[in-house]
């Protein structure tokens, strides 16, 4: 069981180099909690990317990439994953 099995996720986009030429989209999922975003330890999310998810208001919030944490637990794979803080 991993850790995505507690925490459902949400479809988000992640924006690399956001605004420049070679700005790149990617479609994923994600489990978002206030200031912090629960990835797949295999997920390419970086500090200075952009983490858009729905807004419940209607539209889309834009999330800066303060920092990622690569957290890998010693005990079961299942729970390795990324925090992206934001």
């Amino acid at each position: 069981m991993g850790i995505f099995d507690h925490f459902p996720p949400q479809d988000v986009v992640i924006v690399h180099a956001p605004g420049t030429a070679v700005e790149e989209r990617i479609s994923t999922k994600a489990t978002v909690v206030q200031d912090s975003a629960f990835f797949a330890v295999h997920e390419h999310v970086y500090e200075g990317d952009i983490v858009e998810t729905p807004d419940p208001r209607g539209g889309v919030l834009r999330r800066y990439v303060k920092k990622v944490d690569i957290n890998q637990s010693p005990f079961d794979n299942d729970l390795d994953h990324l925090e992206a803080h934001l």
